[in-house]
């Protein structure tokens, strides 16, 4: 009786119809070439060891879609701040990839530093999706200009600016005076300079508290006569 009971139910599995299941192809769409170190990339890697890192765009098709697993960027600001080879703007990229950009329903944002979220413009009518806290954590006030995190970026910068000109005064004392008895005081003090710097930079990167009030946004009510 049990050997019948499961022939009938595989004869009813074969019997129903089972919904197909959207096929989906992703490709990895290059846009750009650039120079980087492994250190920066793998922790514990030799220092010195480079690397050419691929720059891409990742396009999944399927479904009624055509999704961008983040976009890449363009903005001349970026472009001078990381120079690259064979760049490509990645809706150019894409193009060459069989999709037009206005053709583009989806954008998904794997986090939102430039290089990933700084070409979502160039899609047009594409659904931009981000994580909730990503989003809250880069649009909040603290980041605006005059913001608590905001004006610790500043004072970081003017801390490692101070570095570079203790490295400088550092290397002109040897390479100006080398036979000079003050040479090695120089050398010793910009030493002792640079540590209390390092230390100064550890102080104000130290993270501070600051409140976030989130409310859910409450369409207003029409009024009636």
């Amino acid at each position: 009786m049990k050997k019948v009971f499961c022939e009938f139910l595989l004869i009813l599995s074969l019997a129903v119809p089972v919904a197909a299941s959207p096929e989906y192809s992703i490709q990895a769409v290059r846009y750009a070439s650039a120079e980087g170190e492994v250190a920066g990339l793998v922790m514990g890697a030799p220092k010195g060891e480079k690397i050419t890192i691929a720059m891409v765009v990742w396009l999944i098709r399927g479904g009624g879609h055509n999704i961008l697993f983040d976009s890449g960027y363009h903005r001349d600001t970026f472009l001078k701040y990381f120079p690259s080879t064979e760049y490509l703007r990645p809706d150019e990229a894409v193009k060459l990839a069989g999709v037009e950009p206005e053709e583009i329903t989806d954008i998904v944002i794997s986090h939102a530093h430039w290089d990933h979220l700084g070409g979502i413009d160039l899609f047009p009518k594409a659904t931009v999706w981000i994580q909730r806290e990503e989003f809250r954590y880069y649009t909040g006030d603290a980041w605006q200009p005059g913001g608590p995190w905001d004006a610790q970026a500043d004072v970081l910068k003017s801390l490692t600016d101070a570095r570079h000109e203790v490295a400088a005064a550092k290397a002109q004392s040897r390479a100006y005076l080398p036979g000079s008895p003050a040479a090695g005081e120089l050398a010793r003090q910009a030493a002792e300079f640079d540590e209390r710097i390092v230390e100064m930079q550890r102080t104000a990167a130290k993270p501070r508290p600051y409140r976030f009030v989130i409310k859910r946004y409450e369409p207003p009510t029409e009024k009636k006569d």
